[in-house]
């Protein structure tokens, strides 16, 4: 991705020399709070990294000094390794516009659960703004005056948080118009007074219905900065901001920031899979197998046969670096998994046991294929197959006859001894994650008879 800034970093140099001409009077005054006394060309110990404070630096001087017309109109992006600290940029953003351009509203939009959940953790009661010390006492504001509203997981939602609260933090499909939720969110925020926006792993954005969203919001947007350590991607598209900064894993690396990556190559043997010739005997890896010579010599399809072994352990398997939508949809099974062992005990109902298995994946608006549960020895108690598959599959229209099945069983009482497969899966669009095991209820709750395959696996 091209750095828009690069033509524009003799002349901020100068302007960094000269004392920052044009600025702001009360943005002199915050950049100086957070200047250190001893260099006035770097950040004060213990609030912003050195490459953070050049990011924070340049967007200031691309909204105040450049302008939208001439850079960003679309937004700035900050190309920041992970682990590089870009929430902390994120936080001294919001501060320099709090305290020096009275912006009240703040959006957050993430990617995922995993990435939610760490914002979460670091504005929740403005820890950040307390961690790295970024509110100065003459700007009359304080930690716990940035109110924080998650949408989801069981958070508040609504126009009544979304009108109150100054920081917003929510997944962008929490404002798409094509769910009731997401047009609920929307319009609010949309009527409410403008706002920054925070698009975190921004690689993400180049896609019809997230690119429209943020269309939408553009109107009431002061201020969007977007952040990510990938902006390239594999199929050559890019969000449609510009990149002001680029701190990449060599910089890191040269500074000590980050260790040297290592790869690391996990022993998969427990999941090999073999076949055995039915007639022979004879047992070989899948790799050993001639599947050519099979073909052309027309034989028997059960002449070779699957070790049962590996089912034993069928897992989902992902290999690095891992799409972001594919971690969220792992979280979600996961959740889905937890839920079942919580809920899963003598006494209750195998329909209750269905209807918390479904709810994570109702929350992060999922579909899913096949049931989330059902029973073994025998498989006659099985949960919902295709629960919202009509509503959020795209193209699912031009298949007739699709529906989404209701639990057979759910008035059975679960008793120990009972066995079951947890295997949840959570799809969004045409992508797919599916683990699970097998478990066995005890007197108390249940036994996972297996864990290996209970979360996705990266190599």
């Amino acid at each position: 991705m091209f750095n828009r800034f690069a033509q524009y970093e003799d002349v901020f140099r100068d302007w960094r020399r000269d004392g920052m001409p044009g600025l702001k009077a009360e943005s002199y005054k915050y950049i100086e709070f957070l200047t250190s006394p001893d260099d006035d060309q770097a950040a004060r110990a213990g609030t912003l990294w050195s490459h953070q404070w050049e990011s924070f630096l340049r967007v200031i001087y691309a909204h105040e000094i450049l302008g939208k017309a001439e850079i960003g109109a679309d937004g700035l992006l900050l190309n920041i390794v992970t682990g590089g600290g870009k929430t902390a940029v994120i936080a001294a953003i919001i501060a320099w516009l709090r305290t020096s351009h009275s912006v009240q509203k703040f959006l957050l939009l993430c990617p995922n659960l995993i990435v939610r959940d760490r914002l979460e953790d670091d504005f929740e009661g403005g820890k950040v703004f307390k961690d790295r010390d970024l509110l100065p006492e003459w700007g009359h504001c304080k930690p716990q005056d940035f109110i924080l509203t998650t949408l989801g997981s069981g958070k508040e939602g609504g126009w009544a948080s979304l009108l109150s609260a100054s920081v917003v933090l929510g997944n962008i499909h929490q404002f798409y118009l094509s769910n009731k939720a997401g047009q609920s969110n929307l319009s609010a925020l949309m009527n409410g007074p403008e706002f920054a926006l925070f698009n975190d792993e921004a690689h993400n954005s180049p896609a019809p219905e997230y690119e429209a969203t943020l269309k939408r919001m553009r109107e009431k947007v002061l201020l969007r900065v977007d952040t990510t350590a990938t902006p390239d991607r594999a199929d050559g598209k890019a969000p449609d901001s510009e990149m002001i900064y680029e701190y990449d894993v060599m910089d890191a690396l040269s500074e000590g920031l980050i260790k040297t990556p290592v790869i690391y190559q996990p022993d998969i043997k427990t999941v090999e899979l073999t076949y055995t010739d039915a007639r022979t005997g004879e047992k070989r890896k899948v790799e050993e197998i001639d599947w050519d010579e099979v073909d052309r010599l027309g034989l028997n399809a059960t002449q070779w046969v699957t070790d049962d072994e590996p089912m034993k352990q069928q897992m989902a398997i992902a290999l690095r670096p891992v799409m972001s939508l594919h971690e969220e949809l792992a979280t979600v099974a996961r959740r889905a998994y937890e839920a079942g062992l919580k809920t899963l005990r003598p006494g209750i109902t195998f329909q209750e046991v269905c209807d918390a298995m479904e709810a994570p994946l109702a929350e992060a608006e999922c579909w899913h294929l096949t049931p989330l549960i059902h029973s073994l020895t025998p498989t006659a108690w099985v949960s919902y197959i295709g629960m919202a598959i009509l509503e959020r599959l795209p193209g699912i229209d031009r298949y007739k006859g699709i529906r989404t099945i209701p639990p057979l069983g759910g008035d059975l009482t679960i008793k120990p001894g009972m066995v079951f497969e947890l295997e949840p899966n959570a799809c969004r669009g045409n992508h797919r994650v599916n683990i699970g095991g097998a478990v066995i209820v005890t007197e108390h709750g249940v036994e996972e008879l297996n864990s290996l395959p209970t979360e996705l696996r990266v190599v």
